[in-house]
């Protein structure tokens, strides 16, 4: 399976090339091994065959999956998330709310949220007395 074929699963699967950029050569041999096991001669069988049946697809999307163990690995990231993030996160339960997306209605007004110190993406709640 070379990129461009690769490409083609991503696409049919919705999946992003630049999540797999670096790690698509494993990726690629577990499922030239589903191919195989599927009968599958070329990346054109394969995806009919994906969308024909629906246990054949869940199990190249599982296949798909990577864990990404470099995250673990970050001595800056975590320093980071200790330094910068997790006390904020801590000071929360009793002041505020942190808002992760735009995506799900809040449970109160916008109006009501004051940026938490110098945090961009933390707002605490204006209480009215």
């Amino acid at each position: 399976m070379n990129d461009q074929q690769f490409c083609q699963l991503l696409r049919q699967l919705g999946l992003s090339w630049t999540g797999y950029r670096k790690v698509r050569k494993g990726v690629k041999k577990r499922i030239a091994r589903h191919m195989q096991d599927l009968g599958c001669r070329n990346v054109s069988a394969y995806l009919v065959e994906l969308d024909r049946r629906n246990d054949a697809r869940l199990d190249c999307e599982r296949l798909m999956t990577v864990s990404i163990s470099r995250f673990f690995r970050d001595r800056k990231m975590w320093e980071t998330l200790q330094k910068n993030i997790l006390p904020v996160l801590a000071s929360l339960s009793t002041v505020g709310f942190l808002i992760v997306g735009s995506h799900e209605k809040l449970p109160f007004e916008t109006a009501e949220l004051l940026p938490f110190e110098s945090l961009s993406f933390v707002f605490k709640k204006v209480f009215a007395c």
